[in-house]
């Protein structure tokens, strides 16, 4: 389509114009159908700011995980420069793509939107829970969730917010399931053992 413009004649003020479609794409693959030599030129390192920030965390805090994603984005010639700061939601990721790569220029071309597609697609693997709770009951809770016994630590995490008294589960969804029930069964025996309620604790 469009080089069937192109191709048509236009006038401006009396004078013929040359109409050309200009694009970097299209410019490249050009330049490779005419044997031209295309110089190499590494893609600038790509920030990613979407990010859920306590799955990141997890990613951050768990050294198993944290291989798989830099396995998985090696693949795609991507390296993760992961924040010093666990609370964050943008991760950025360097390019390790050389001319030596087969078909370099097209992996080049897409390569950002590659990595993009392939650490989204592991953070959509995990699942974050909340769980809110008293501020009565909150160092109650704490204190019966260090006798818990998690059948995969390796696979989920537990993040404490003292100063909001929350309580976050973030992992691979299977386990965070598991833990998440145990956890809601610990805020309701801690709530009714102590008879708490909106905020107040009964009297007998």
């Amino acid at each position: 389509m469009v080089e069937t413009v192109c191709s048509r004649t236009h006038r401006l003020y009396g004078q013929d114009l040359d109409v050309k479609a200009v694009s970097n794409h299209s410019e490249t693959a050009c330049q490779l159908e005419r044997g031209e030599h295309i110089p190499f030129k590494t893609p600038s390192a790509v920030e990613i700011s979407d990010l859920d920030e306590k799955k990141l965390h997890y990613l951050i805090k768990s050294p198993l995980s944290r291989q798989t994603v830099e396995k998985l984005l090696k693949t795609m010639y991507g390296k993760p420069a992961w924040p010093e700061k666990s609370k964050s939601c943008s991760l950025t990721i360097q390019c390790t793509l050389t001319a030596e790569a087969e078909n370099w220029q097209m992996l080049a071309r897409k390569w950002e939107a590659n990595v993009k597609e392939k650490l989204h697609r592991y953070l959509d693997l995990l699942l974050v829970t909340k769980h809110p709770i008293l501020p009565e009951a909150f160092p109650l809770v704490v204190d019966k969730l260090k006798g818990l016994n998690i059948s995969n630590p390796n696979a989920v995490a537990v993040v404490l917010e003292k100063s909001t008294h929350v309580l976050y589960v973030t992992g691979h969804k299977k386990a965070v399931k598991e833990l998440s029930k145990q956890v809601d069964d610990i805020i309701d025996l801690i709530y009714t053992s102590h008879r708490f309620t909106q905020g107040k604790v009964l009297k007998p």
